[in-house]
């Protein structure tokens, strides 16, 4: 993974506790969050968070960097949407809460890093 979404990754993953923290860090030295990446089952749920942040900082970023690219500014809003839609058609988003707040921490975070506030290096 870029190093760059592992700094963001283990940001977001800090504001949802020392469980999710100790999980990403678990999940970025293994590369991935492993089996539990998709299931949202307790106690699982931190590992479960951990690998919904670990597919949503690219594609965020990705996002975020497309609509800067075009000289614009991208909303957090309209990138949390984009990244809703692209979760929804790849068949990898289930509607749940933890879901849309992973969604909406990590959107800031890569805004966030972006224009040089937070904790990534602006590409």
């Amino acid at each position: 993974m870029d190093p760059r979404f592992e700094a963001l990754a283990r940001s977001v993953a800090r504001t949802f506790g020392p469980a999710v923290e100790m999980r990403m860090e678990e999940a970025i030295a293994t590369g991935g969050a492993g089996e539990g990446r998709r299931q949202f089952a307790d106690p699982a749920t931190a590992l479960s968070l951990v690998g919904l942040i670990l597919n949503v900082v690219p594609i965020a970023w990705e996002i975020a960097k497309v609509i800067l690219d075009g000289g614009r500014q991208p909303s957090a809003a309209d990138i949390e949407r984009r990244v809703f839609d692209r979760l929804e058609r790849e068949g990898r988003l289930r509607s749940a809460a933890d879901e849309e707040a992973v969604i909406r921490r990590t959107v800031q975070a890569v805004l966030d890093a972006q224009r040089g506030d937070g904790a990534g290096p602006r590409a």
